[in-house]
């Protein structure tokens, strides 16, 4: 059950249970060589937040990332870092090719704040690489990197840069479900430019819509469907912070409802609790032929 006031941590509560070439469109940033160590980020620092070029070096440590479910080739070797620059929260993704080579960035997560809101925005970081191999790192980095955007804050708003995605501006970003579907959309042209679809269990996106307020001002639904066809069986978790969840299976029709639950028991009002937003998780669903992705939904009960 959910009992974390931190959305961001009882996304991960869900989704840990599951989860242990570019396409046509902007050209990626590469590799800053006349900057050894250096790896270009595109960041929102310009006049009116115009996205720019910075040069940044890479962290010197780094952690090894274990491979998920998600992930189709798990003897590569991907690392995460983190690095504080100015107000921005980075983590690199890189790749790994063995213990004579430095690990190499092939994406960045870049979390910053417009005013009280927070942005993300996920690139992709270009070596000019080539070849079959290429093509499984390049697939298995957006493979790694759902499983990131996966733990990065649901009521955040984000942008896919590099994977025929270009970010213009904070005010242009978009919801979770979004950036999740990008990912999978990124994940899959790859498969077909490579011509990878047997090594690569197919991904199936699912979608939730919310359902209208119920009688009780607890009670919360969502529908839930894979490629527009009701989802029976989907387990989806709703939290509500500080500290209200509840979960439930979805029926026939893809109906999901449940009433949230305190699970501290409190007995106060819940007055104001419309402007605190719902989020709903469904941490997926991996079978030997297909994978039902894990997504997010929120939103707020009308009063």
């Amino acid at each position: 059950m959910l009992s974390r006031s931190n959305p961001r941590n009882a996304l991960l509560l869900v989704v840990c249970g599951f989860l242990l070439g570019p396409a046509n469109g902007a050209t990626p940033p590469t590799l800053d060589t006349s900057q050894p160590g250096n790896t270009i980020v595109t960041l929102p620092v310009g006049d009116g937040d115009k996205p720019s070029a910075v040069a940044i070096a890479l962290p010197a440590t780094s952690l090894r990332l274990t491979s998920s479910k998600l992930v189709s080739k798990r003897d590569l070797e991907f690392r995460r870092a983190d690095e504080q620059w100015r107000s921005f929260r980075l983590t690199f993704l890189m790749y790994k090719p063995d213990a004579g080579h430095r690990p190499a960035a092939v994406a960045v997560i870049s979390s910053f704040h417009v005013g009280k809101k927070e942005h993300i925005w996920l690139q992709r970081i270009s070596r000019g690489r080539s070849g079959a191999q290429a093509a499984d790192i390049h697939i298995a980095a957006l493979e790694h990197l759902y499983g990131l955007a996966l733990a990065q804050n649901p009521h955040a708003e984000f942008c896919l840069n590099g994977y025929g995605h270009t970010c213009t501006a904070p005010a242009s970003d978009y919801p979770h479900p979004r950036l999740l579907r990008e990912i999978a959309e990124a994940r899959e042209r790859a498969i077909v430019s490579a011509n990878a679809t047997s090594i690569a269990v197919p991904w199936r996106n699912v979608t939730m819509t919310s359902q209208p307020k119920g009688a009780s001002g607890d009670r919360v639904g969502v529908r839930v469907t894979d490629h527009g066809v009701p989802l029976e069986g989907a387990t989806v978790f709703f939290n509500r912070a500080p500290h209200s969840g509840c979960h439930a299976k979805s029926s026939s029709d893809g109906i999901v409802t449940c009433d949230l639950v305190d699970q501290h028991g409190d007995e106060d009002s819940h007055e104001g609790q419309e402007h605190v937003p719902i989020l709903a998780t469904f941490p997926g669903d991996v079978q030997a032929d297909r994978i039902l992705l894990p997504t997010t939904l929120t939103w707020y009960l009308s009063p």
